[in-house]
């Protein structure tokens, strides 16, 4: 199998060449790095061009565009390379030595699997945190996978779809995925800021299984500026009700149980994103209900009112 490494970046000057040290340092190397330079403002292209030139043989290269986004630069890297596999690294992650390793091992226990992920853990502040990520949730991965005889590997099959309707447990630092299933299933969508990767993910579980390493091959670097931080919560809570509306156009293809849990998780988060609506003031909740009746009706827009958000949003804006 040939993998190919794409590495998004946006202003990463001061990380991505910690990330590119990870990919060279592999156990068992990449036969293709890319690196998508997503308009950043700061000096992440000369960074990567610098790392480059002192680093000839591991064949890297730099893609760089107009900033449009994580889905739209990933979608870039997928393009520009070549490789059987992808291999996602986002450009303030790093890998442990071993993590392609571990992933083509995966792969090779399951060799039907459309993706394969591994286990990471936190860096937060320069120092790894103990725990492994899954543990974090409600360790998802164990809890859903299926035992491959004679490995520690677990096949994740469609049992976990409701699970990932719910919310994205991989990493995409983390991900390992076949080239030609994710052309089919139409890569990221691009027009999506947030919640990306869980859309993503859900399309390609639905073409094949995955399997899960539990060896803690990545790093998650956590921080102010990343995507899912607190700051960003009324963004993020829009834009995962807009990954949830493009699931729903999958939805044909979910039994029962993944149906209701579609249906529950659309529910609490229109009701959660038209409370941090209302916390930001009413001109906000005005937006956040309009938005919501544009992707789902003014019936299920009205479902989500509450006399508590709307009180909120007046005293607000008071």
């Amino acid at each position: 199998m040939t993998v190919c490494v794409v590495i998004p970046a946006y202003n990463a000057a001061g990380y991505v060449t910690e990330a590119l040290d990870s990919v060279v340092g592999q156990s068992a190397p990449p036969d293709q790095v890319v690196v998508v330079d997503d308009g950043s403002r700061d000096d992440t292209a000369r960074v990567v061009r610098d790392w480059i030139a002192a680093h000839p043989a591991c064949g890297a290269r730099l893609v760089e565009q107009a900033n449009g986004g994580i889905p739209v630069a990933r979608n870039a890297g997928i393009r520009a390379g070549g490789g059987d596999w992808i291999a996602l690294l986002d450009a303030d992650d790093v890998w442990e030595p071993d993590h392609l390793a571990a992933l083509r091992a995966a792969l090779e226990a399951a060799p039907d699997a459309v993706a394969a992920y591994g286990a990471g853990r936190l860096l937060v502040d320069g120092e790894v945190q103990p725990r492994l990520y899954d543990d974090f949730w409600d360790n998802p991965s164990r809890r859903h996978g299926r035992p491959i005889d004679g490995t520690e590997c677990l096949r994740i099959d469609g049992a976990a779809l409701s699970r990932l309707i719910h919310g994205n447990f991989i990493k995409p630092s983390s991900l390992c995925f076949s080239r030609a299933a994710a052309l089919a299933v139409g890569l990221f969508d691009e027009g999506l800021k947030v919640s990306e990767d869980r859309e993503f993910l859900i399309r390609l579980l639905l073409s094949g299984d995955f399997v899960y390493t539990p060896a803690p091959i990545t790093r998650y670097r956590w921080h102010d500026d990343n995507a899912s931080s607190h700051k960003n919560s009324r963004r993020n809570m829009e834009y995962a009700l807009r990954a949830l509306h493009r699931i729903g156009h999958h939805s044909a293809a979910f039994d029962a149980p993944q149906r209701s849990a579609f249906r529950h998780e659309t529910r609490i988060a229109i009701r959660d994103y038209l409370y941090t609506c209302a916390r930001d003031g009413w001109r906000h909740y005005a937006g956040g209900l309009r938005l919501v009746a544009s992707l789902y009706g003014a019936p299920r827009m009205l479902s989500g009112v509450s006399a508590k958000h709307v009180a909120r949003s007046l005293w607000r804006a008071a």
